[in-house]
């Protein structure tokens, strides 16, 4: 299932995007099964977008409820009031 995700960010992008490809959250995502197609940032809406490949919603649900999902989630600056998660079917 392909999912697209948005959030505001409290930190910036380069903040953000430093935390995401920290070696530490690429493996957490690849043991959740989550493959990350493309991210970038959209500076007239300052969301950050990302386009990701999942195994199923719930991998994704269990990555975000850890204690190490939530503190990555919290490092990056991520306004989790603002995510938005969009599935295609």
């Amino acid at each position: 299932m392909i999912q697209i995700n948005n959030a505001k960010l409290l930190k910036g992008y380069d903040h953000w995007k430093n935390e995401f490809e920290k070696e530490s959250n690429i493996q957490m995502r690849e043991r959740a099964g989550i493959k990350v197609l493309a991210y970038g940032w959209n500076e007239e809406r300052e969301r950050m977008y990302s386009v990701v490949e999942i195994e199923s919603p719930e991998s994704v649900k269990q990555v975000l409820m850890s204690p190490e999902g939530m503190q990555a989630i919290q490092d990056a600056g991520v306004d989790m009031t603002s995510m938005e998660m969009i599935p295609l079917t």
